[in-house]
């Protein structure tokens, strides 16, 4: 779990395309990066999952270039065989 939270935050604080905004900005001409990680928890507790979300937007939502953030886990009305439901956390920049 740190290794990949360690991963996340070095792709996020090396990208020069994120800026930190309260609410997301209308997109303008030019280019924007989406970047999605779904994380898999070696132990799937809820304390597990929601020790993680809150690391996440502890340490990674205020960095410079950031659009958008948004990290949780699956909502309870997504449980269609359609999909995918082997993650415990995503993250989204």
């Amino acid at each position: 779990m740190i290794r990949s939270l360690t991963c996340a935050m070095a792709l996020l604080m090396a990208s020069p395309f994120l800026a930190h905004a309260a609410d997301p900005k209308p997109a303008s001409a030019g280019s924007y990066i989406g970047h999605m990680v779904y994380f898999k928890l070696r132990s799937s507790t809820p304390e597990n999952r929601q020790k993680l979300v809150d690391a996440c937007e502890k340490y990674l939502r205020k960095h410079d270039g950031v659009i958008f953030f948004g990290a949780g886990v699956i909502g309870a009305g997504f449980n269609r065989d359609v999909n995918d439901r082997n993650w415990d956390v995503a993250l989204h920049v």
